[in-house]
């Protein structure tokens, strides 16, 4: 397990509060920047609230493609994700659809689509 975080609020200069969550070593490779997910490594910053039920971090659906059929359907699967709420718009839809891979259990998938968890 590694540890994330992400900035809530007006951002961690900005009066904001930093929220920390547990998640497999590689389960934000390839799309920290994109989802705004910063990866600690060594020591816990002591500005890190982890555990927090309010505010939590937004969560996002991303499906994924597993394999073409090649008859214009795909195998497809989903995960879900943190997501800072001010990098949403620039992700959401299929704004990632084919530039970034997601990776699941090792293996990177081609991300189709990315949509707001209520």
């Amino acid at each position: 397990m590694a540890k994330y975080y992400i900035n809530a609020g007006r951002g961690a200069t900005g009066g904001g509060v930093r929220l920390g969550f547990y998640a497999n070593n590689t389960a934000y490779d390839n799309i920290l920047q994109q989802f705004g997910v910063v990866k600690i490594r060594g020591r816990v910053p002591t500005n890190i609230v982890f555990g927090s039920n309010s505010p939590r971090p937004m969560k996002v659906r991303v499906t994924y493609q597993i394999r073409r059929l090649g008859t214009g359907n795909d195998e497809t699967g989903s995960t879900i994700r943190f997501c800072d709420a001010s990098r949403y718009e620039a992700i959401r839809g299929s704004a990632l659809s084919g530039r970034v891979r997601i990776k699941i259990r090792g293996t990177a998938y081609r991300i189709l689509n990315v949509s707001a968890l209520g």
